[in-house]
């Protein structure tokens, strides 16, 4: 942990450098207005803006109170229209579409002396993605900048093209947040008007970033195999890496790494309900299965579990008993329930035990009975990591005999996947 400490350290050093950036008011030699918000969006595309905060609301709250003032400046500038209305739709401020009317004919069709404004076109083509409902500007926009962007290409430097190929197939707006910066800190090093101090951040909060992920990980892991849940249901897909994935997707800050533990903790549980639910349990154990979930404490539920989903409930338990705990801590084991009672739904019961066939106007009960033979694929190391497909190939399958008659062939895939490209990947070079 003493190179976390030290990136820790630099990155409080560098976040006071690039805060005065920020705060420095334009009588005081500071940034203008349009400077700033190119440097704002800096911050957002390179994944350290979670660091400023309250200063970028700050600035941004006084450019919109005064954009009608100011917008004589870059009136004509279609870069910087379309910076400005994005980041500000970004963080809640309505700014009206109709800023982009002035780029149109009289026709509503956008003018084709912009189409060589390859920045303009760009910017222009992510902001089409903060429309709402009933903005026609805007799907003219979207149309326009696509088409016009794809002939530009082939014209454009190999740093540029590259940019705008990887903003068509993963829009700004719908990428992950650590992937956009892993991508961005790679662009913006290539960029001559780059902020050497604001690269330095990037690169060292995103090492310091993941370092901390990757313990996170590490004691996800642990408490997985601690919960002992494996070999009651070795039916199950191995998706520890998935579902730790989907809480950094959705939250990668560190002030929020006990709701990251919560969100994988549950989903790795949920993963496990939908295989039981899917893939193996029968009706009548499901049924049992979903009633002793729902009554939680009650013994007399319990005992007439099989054998198998005796231990899953206990694990189950457990979690639920440790997350009691926890919230205890914070005064908020309100917020428990609401997971209790999703966990599992009614409709993975009726998922389980209704069939509609092809061409039949009434659901009729499906008579689903256990596989005869389920065949496990063995995990290469700890469960849930991404495996080569070589690795696929070599792995020995265990049979799993199930004496009941009447069945149907299942086979567990787990983690079998091609390989796939490590864009969350450690920054050598700081």
């Amino acid at each position: 942990m003493q190179l976390f400490e030290k990136y820790s350290k630099e990155v409080e050093v560098l976040k006071e450098e690039v805060k005065d950036m920020l705060v420095v008011n334009d009588a005081g030699g500071g940034k203008s207005a349009s400077e700033k918000m190119v440097l704002i969006d800096a911050l957002e595309r390179l994944g350290v803006s979670y660091l400023f905060e309250k200063e970028i609301e700050e600035n941004l709250e006084d450019m919109f109170k005064n954009f009608e003032d100011n917008s004589h400046v870059f009136h004509d500038d279609l870069f910087m229209v379309s910076l400005h209305f994005r980041v500000f739709r970004q963080h809640g401020y309505n700014l009206s579409s109709s800023i982009f009317k002035k780029f149109t004919n009289g026709n509503g069709v956008f003018k084709e002396t912009i189409c060589n404004d390859m920045m303009g076109m760009l910017s222009l083509y992510e902001a089409t993605y903060l429309k709402v409902h009933g903005e026609d500007i805007l799907d003219e926009a979207f149309h326009f900048t696509k088409v016009g962007l794809e002939s530009l290409k082939p014209h454009l430097s190999p740093h540029l093209g590259e940019h705008v190929t990887h903003a068509l197939y993963q829009p700004l707006h719908r990428d992950i947040p650590r992937l956009q910066a892993r991508y961005y800190i790679s662009f913006y090093e290539n960029d001559p008007s780059r902020n050497e101090k604001l690269l330095r951040l990037a690169k060292i909060d995103f090492n310091r970033l993941q370092m901390l992920h990757k313990q996170e990980l590490s004691d996800l892991i642990r408490w997985w195999k601690d919960l002992d849940i494996r070999p009651h249901i070795p039916y199950a897909r191995d998706r520890i890496v998935e579902c730790f994935l989907s809480g950094v997707s959705n939250y990668f800050e560190p002030q929020y790494a006990f709701p990251r533990s919560i969100h994988s903790k549950s989903m790795i549980l949920i993963s496990a309900f939908d295989d039981t639910y899917d893939a193996y349990g029968t009706y009548e154990e499901l049924r049992l299965f979903t009633n002793a979930v729902q009554r939680w404490d009650d013994m007399d539920a319990i005992d007439r579990l099989p054998t198998y989903m005796k231990g899953f409930y206990a694990a189950v338990q457990k979690f639920f008993g440790q997350l009691h705990e926890e919230m205890s801590k914070q005064e908020q084991t309100y917020a428990v329930r609401y997971l209790e009672e999703a966990v599992p739904p009614s409709e993975w019961l009726n998922r389980a035990c209704w069939d509609v066939g092809v061409g039949s106007t009434s659901p009729t009960v499906l008579k689903r009975k256990r596989p005869a033979r389920l065949d496990i694929p063995v995990m290469s190391g700890w469960g849930g990591g991404l495996e080569t497909s070589a690795v696929v190939e070599r792995r020995e399958e265990v049979e799993v005999e199930v004496k009941r008659e009447g069945w149907y062939s299942v086979y567990c895939k787990r983690g079998k996947r091609e390989a796939m490209e490590d864009w969350y990947s450690t920054i050598a070079n700081n």
